[in-house]
């Protein structure tokens, strides 16, 4: 630095100035090794007043290597807990349609038609995953409330619930609720209604 102020500025005299810091911007493709190695060489040799090395590029890369391992962990995390309530509510619906198969035939019998049972089990199945989308919200809306609180203490940040996401979640709640109930309708019409009938 003394070189080339001296360099800058040839008719003043010998700088006096502490250097504090200093940072060196390298061109794309020029490599970095060999001009990390000749600085670590410098303080390594006594740098007056001593000096650490702090290389920006390899501390982002390693941020964005975090910030990938930790999207891939919560995504995953989502699908997989995401997965699971899909089949519950899947679960839930086709047992429920398939367990009433004879009350179906009856309806079916006295005059509903087939279009009629079709809208009464998809009705069903929204109206499962509006409950899954409602309970979802309200306790998804609590437990990040809390966890806010714990970590507004340490960090001083908004609270702000992710709506986008809860609403997305919930739709598509409400979306397998009502595709859920297509298989046991489509098994259920197979079968013959006078069989259904004598079901126990």
């Amino acid at each position: 630095m003394t070189k080339l102020y001296k360099e800058a500025y040839p008719d003043e005299s010998n700088p006096n100035f502490a250097l504090e810091s200093a940072q060196i911007s390298i061109k794309d493709g020029a490599d970095t090794n060999e001009i990390k190695l000749e600085l670590e060489k410098l303080i390594a040799n006594g740098f007056p007043g001593g000096a650490q090395l702090i290389d920006i590029v390899s501390e982002r890369k390693q941020e964005r290597q975090f910030a990938l391992q930790m999207q891939i962990f919560v995504y995953g995390f989502l699908i997989i807990i995401g997965t699971i309530g899909s089949l519950n509510i899947i679960n839930t619906v086709q047992t429920n349609l398939l367990l009433r198969r004879k009350e179906i035939g009856l309806l079916q019998a006295v005059g509903m038609t087939l279009g009629q049972v079709r809208r009464m089990a998809s009705a069903e199945g929204v109206w499962f995953g509006v409950i899954g989308g409602f309970w979802g919200i309200g306790l998804g809306a609590a437990i990040s409330y809390l966890l806010y609180k714990k970590i507004n203490d340490v960090q001083g940040i908004p609270f702000e619930f992710p709506w986008g996401g809860a609403l997305i979640a919930s739709a598509c709640a409400i979306a397998v609720g009502l595709l859920s109930v297509q298989s046991p309708l489509r098994r259920m019409n197979r079968a013959s209604l006078i069989d259904r009938l004598r079901e126990e």
